[in-house]
């Protein structure tokens, strides 16, 4: 589903990926809790959150399977999504979440890449609690603030630039988690894609 929103365009999925790729990856991650570090927003205070952030690059391989099937899917509408750093996974409990940012990308140099976006994508692991994203331009006669729900696979692409943050789901016992990555948009031209980075 593509979602026009804050003069922009987002990308949504649904039901793309065969839940057990998806619960086998994140049983891997899970597995390895020893090197789930967790966030704080300290000195400024703010929720927490746990992520295998610094650690991602050795899971990248898992997650090729992952990128397969969502470029199978945007190539309906004539784009590729390139990774530029790997894949990461991230836990919220009751209290937690994650406080408002960009992903901005700063080693890609756009002016230096033909027919491609900077885009940061989630894949949600639970069916619950939100993500929402921040209207760049506050004079907009459009809402403000855009909540996305979470459900179990639902693919969220949006721009790396536009705001977003994760507010605590406050359901007791309960851990949500999602995997992101951030990479490249590219449009399809007649001669093909331009892959470089």
């Amino acid at each position: 589903m593509i979602l026009e929103c804050f003069s922009t365009r987002m990308y949504i999925f649904e039901n793309i990926y065969d839940t057990k790729v998806l619960t086998d990856l994140l049983n891997v991650i899970k597995g390895d809790t020893q090197h789930l570090a967790y966030l704080s927003a300290e000195p400024h205070g703010g929720p927490d959150y746990k992520t295998n952030y610094y650690i991602k690059e050795s899971y990248w391989p898992l997650f090729e399977p992952i990128l397969t099937e969502l470029n199978l899917h945007l190539k309906k509408e004539s784009m590729y999504y390139q990774v530029s750093n790997s894949p990461w996974y991230s836990e919220y409990g009751e209290h937690d979440g994650h406080e408002p940012h960009i992903h901005d990308q700063k080693q890609i140099d756009i002016m230096k890449v033909n027919n491609a976006l900077k885009y940061s994508c989630i894949i949600n692991l639970s069916n619950f609690g939100l993500t929402s994203f921040q209207n760049p331009n506050n004079t907009s006669w459009d809402n403000q603030v855009l909540h996305e729900s979470s459900q179990y696979g639902k693919v969220l692409l949006f721009p790396s630039n536009l705001l977003h943050w994760v507010s605590p789901h406050r359901y007791s016992g309960r851990t949500r988690a999602s995997f992101a990555m951030n990479g490249l948009l590219h449009i399809e031209e007649q001669g093909g894609i331009d892959a470089n980075i």
